[in-house]
């Protein structure tokens, strides 16, 4: 809801540049249809347990308005006015709204005022959401090159944020969350670089084992290290010669296929050494519902818009009945979609293109009687174990797909 309002009013918002801006409530109220009785969630910002079911919520929508201020009444302002009138809306660091109000900021380009003083003062907050709205505003924004070591400044502000640059007898503790945005942020930086050092890198934290006792917000930080990878390679394909020496497509498949968890990657980083954790079972080999939808983002990203088949051949949505069974229905959403975006011309806005997505399995399936289902495949031993509720969402998870 906030980031399509935020899409519809962008840029419409035109303020009084002396005025702080205002955050409009989350409407938090239900009504019981039966008797017409009113329920309100009721949240307290000053405790965190109850605050982190709306935390999230509540920074997108500071976001939608940061993204509906025009632009048009800052322009009419030097560097350092707009400088002041960001500070000048920095009422509460600990709110989320508050902090997704910068990012909005960030995502306008506006942070290309920044100071190393104002990145300091943004960053030493050591409040997740502040720090995250303000290394991803920092790499959205278009950043002056002529300005003296403003690029080395930020670089070092992103790998600041990353744990596993330092030693594993380092006590720095980051939030993953913090992590992740600042692999987002550094692929953003790099965008279409192909660079080899920072592609093995993320290549690396997508399948990455925990080094300590805190596994929580793994599947974000793998999918975090999927997309930085795909940015880093945007649209370069196969052909860059530092991609070939990495073998990275046949890499990024294995992630998506399965197979034995690759031996250079004991920890979260080179420094990280063979750690085990005490709640979480290794068992030796690939975790395909953590590492999958990152190396289908990636290998989206990496072959956009190429029409390579070879690469989209090889990424199949289940098409047997024994896939059928074993699979995760949201895997084929994505499945769908980066075979869509790599294949971007031989894509048609028609109802027989989308339906030509869905494996004619799968439509007998759904579309057929019980009698003509039976007929066709009472001798497959995998019939009886058939699922039509993970049918179903396999059947709506590929027509998703195809949509986007």
């Amino acid at each position: 809801t906030f980031v399509g309002r935020g899409a519809l009013d962008f840029n419409t918002e035109e303020m009084s540049l002396t005025e702080v801006v205002e955050i409009p409530k989350i409407n938090v109220t239900g009504q019981i249809p039966q008797n017409n009785v009113k329920v309100a969630y009721i949240f307290d910002r000053e405790n965190p347990a109850n605050y982190e079911q709306m935390s999230w919520a509540e920074f997108h929508n500071g976001v939608a308005v940061g993204l509906q201020i025009s632009r048009r009444a800052l322009e009419s302002l030097d560097k350092q006015g707009i400088r002041t009138w960001i500070d000048y809306q920095k009422t509460e660091y600990k709110r989320y709204d508050h902090a997704g109000l910068m990012f909005g900021l960030g995502l306008q380009g506006l942070f290309n005022c920044f100071t190393i003083a104002d990145i300091y003062f943004n960053l030493r907050t050591c409040n997740d959401s502040r720090i995250i709205s303000t290394i991803l505003g920092l790499a959205t924004s278009k950043l002056p090159s002529n300005r003296i070591n403003m690029s080395e400044i930020i670089l070092k502000a992103f790998n600041l944020h990353l744990e596993f640059n330092y030693s594993s007898a380092s006590e720095v503790k980051i939030s993953r969350i913090v992590q992740s945005a600042a692999m987002i942020s550094i692929g953003l930086y790099h965008k279409g670089m192909s660079k080899k050092s920072l592609s093995e890198t993320m290549l690396f934290q997508i399948e990455a084992r925990p080094f300590n006792e805190n596994n929580r917000d793994r599947e974000c930080h793998s999918l975090c290290a999927g997309f930085a990878l795909g940015i880093i390679n945007l649209s370069r394909g196969s052909n860059i010669p530092s991609i070939k020496e990495m073998k990275l497509d046949e890499r990024l498949l294995q992630y998506i296929q399965g197979g034995p968890v690759s031996s250079a990657v004991p920890g979260e980083g080179p420094n990280r050494g063979d750690y085990q954790s005490s709640n979480l079972l290794d068992c030796g080999s690939i975790n395909t519902q953590m590492t999958a939808p990152s190396a289908l983002m990636a290998l989206a990203l990496i072959h956009l818009k190429s029409g390579n088949k070879s690469i989209s051949n090889r990424i199949k949505v289940p098409d047997t009945m024994f896939d059928i069974i074993q699979c995760n229905p949201c895997l084929s959403l994505l499945k769908v979609l980066t075979r869509n975006l790599i294949l971007w011309g031989d894509m048609q806005p028609t109802r027989t293109f989308v339906y030509s997505q869905i494996p004619e399995i799968v439509r007998f399936l759904l579309e057929s009687n019980q009698k003509g289902i039976s007929d066709k495949f009472y001798l497959n031993s995998n019939f009886a174990n058939l699922d039509y509720h993970n049918l179903t969402l396999v059947y709506y998870n590929i027509l998703a797909g195809s949509c986007m």
